[in-house]
């Protein structure tokens, strides 16, 4: 029976997470094509003014969906009636963010005079106002994931992809610049939520029962270290710009900061997945189940160290392909901050185990210091090394928070660490790095070398004995793949 309950859970989880990794992953294809047309055609200044503009909303916009999604999903997967969660949930966000959005008109020319940019005022303000309608899509996205529905998700999140890269493409090339790409971020989330409410539709302005009690019990302590990690991100870029880096030098170094989306579509697609499913089989008492797939969590996440490192490696030869030579620095940028990604992941997905444990406290601890130990080192570094200090301390710092989450929960629930897939993935890392930097292509031959060190990557894991018959199994379960769940109305 166990066994058929931890097989059952892996199906789930996994199933669930490719669907969601497809949505995800059309983020790398169209952050692409975005990062090459704005790059192209708007240059570094205008570019730099654009990532400004939205790193700056979406640390208001996380700030505030971060509040209540790990909540939702955790409460929404354990309880027998999701709708009076998902009403007072929505409606408090929806508040929420039409206070932000009345914040930021009343800061953004503060704000501008702080990253050296008056320009940047008037886009703020315009940005300002996708807040209410991301926040909302990403509520429903979680109230799809606790209720079951992952490929429905996955549907929303593709959704605002298309959507985003169609309308920021097209009113780039009608030449509205930095207006017309804000306006197709702005399109994007309107179609997530449309999306959205097609399949779930919690009360928006009808009064809700549901008591804030249990919510803030887990909203309270996820806010504050989402918060931490949403100050943290893209904190590298806003300290690089104050300390006198240029727009344009700040456009390249935000270029590095775009392509570290490869290493985060993992962690992505599993994080809300691996909380709704902890948290079901904690209740059922399958806790033997549950450290299982927690366990395969994190050995998949180590898996991803070879391609990354092969990635770091061939950066030169694809970026300046990519995006021309003027971009080139952004490739020794990239090569740290690629690793900077899966501190982060892993300090998600171990925040997520140890939320679906009932301890969301004890993810603030580990994230509290991140921002001020990674302060002391901009001011440190970045005056002497520039842009490329500022990449190693945000990755060293990333790195150390992650470890140190995965040593919490082996301490917290007693859960065996995949030490042989780290020391698996640390050998393969090596060798791929070297193999890549020593094998000498011209031009497009960049993407027949990655492809032939991929394949040997996957061979190496396999001679070493990395894949284990369980895998194998939840693999093959997925042929096909089970029936999709019901929209809720």
């Amino acid at each position: 029976m166990a066994e058929k309950t931890q097989l059952s859970s892996g199906h789930s989880i996994l199933s669930g997470t490719i669907w969601n990794m497809l949505a995800v992953g059309i983020r790398l294809p169209v952050g692409f094509i975005t990062v090459v047309v704005l790059t192209s055609v708007l240059g570094p200044e205008d570019f730099g003014r654009f990532t400004l503009t939205t790193t700056v909303v979406l640390w208001l916009k996380f700030s505030i969906t971060l509040l209540f999604e790990q909540a939702t999903v955790k409460l929404v997967s354990e309880a027998d009636d999701w709708r009076p969660i998902g009403a007072k949930v929505s409606q408090i966000t929806g508040l929420l963010s039409l206070g932000a959005v009345l914040l930021l008109w009343v800061l953004a020319d503060a704000i501008a005079t702080l990253l050296q940019d008056p320009a940047l005022s008037g886009y703020l303000r315009l940005l300002s106002l996708d807040i209410p309608l991301f926040c909302l899509a990403r509520i429903h996205n979680s109230l799809l994931i606790g209720t079951g529905q992952f490929r429905q998700r996955a549907l929303s999140l593709g959704a605002y992809w298309l959507t985003r890269v169609l309308l920021i493409v097209g009113f780039v090339f009608l030449g509205w610049s930095v207006l017309g790409a804000l306006l197709g971020c702005m399109a994007g989330s309107v179609a997530s939520l449309l999306i959205g409410r097609y399949f779930i539709r919690p009360a928006l302005f009808q009064r809700s029962e549901f008591s804030r009690d249990p919510l803030w019990v887990y909203a309270g302590p996820l806010f504050i270290s989402s918060m931490g990690l949403q100050i943290y991100d893209k904190l590298d870029l806003l300290a690089y710009k104050a300390l006198g880096g240029t727009v344009a030098q700040a456009g390249i170094y935000a270029l590095a900061l775009q392509l570290i989306i490869i290493a985060r579509v993992f962690a992505a697609a599993l994080n809300p997945l691996l909380l709704s499913t902890l948290s079901r089989l904690l209740k059922a008492k399958e806790q033997p189940q549950a450290k299982q797939i927690a366990q395969t969590a994190l050995r998949i996440l180590l898996l991803q160290l070879p391609l990354l490192a092969m990635l770091a490696a061939s950066a030169p030869e694809w970026i300046v392909l990519g995006f021309g030579e003027q971009y080139r620095p952004a490739a020794s940028f990239f090569a740290w901050l690629i690793f900077s990604a899966v501190g982060l992941d892993l300090l998600q997905i171990t925040s997520a185990i140890l939320t679906g444990l009932g301890r969301p406290r004890a993810s603030i601890w580990l994230v509290a210091p991140l921002s001020p130990v990674a302060l002391c080192g901009y001011f440190w570094l970045i005056p002497r090394s520039g842009a490329l200090g500022a990449a190693q301390v945000t990755t060293v710092v990333a790195l150390l928070g992650g470890f140190a989450g995965a040593l919490v929960v082996q301490s917290t629930w007693t859960l065996q660490l995949p030490l042989g897939t780290f020391w698996r993935s640390v050998l393969l890392s090596g060798a791929s790095a070297a193999v890549t930097k020593l094998w000498p292509v011209s031009a497009w031959g960049v993407f027949l070398k990655l492809a032939v060190v991929t394949v040997g990557i996957l061979i190496g894991f396999l001679l070493l004995g990395e894949f284990r018959k369980q895998d194998l199994t939840i693999i093959k379960s997925l042929l096909p793949l089970g029936k999709s769940p019901r929209p809720q109305p």
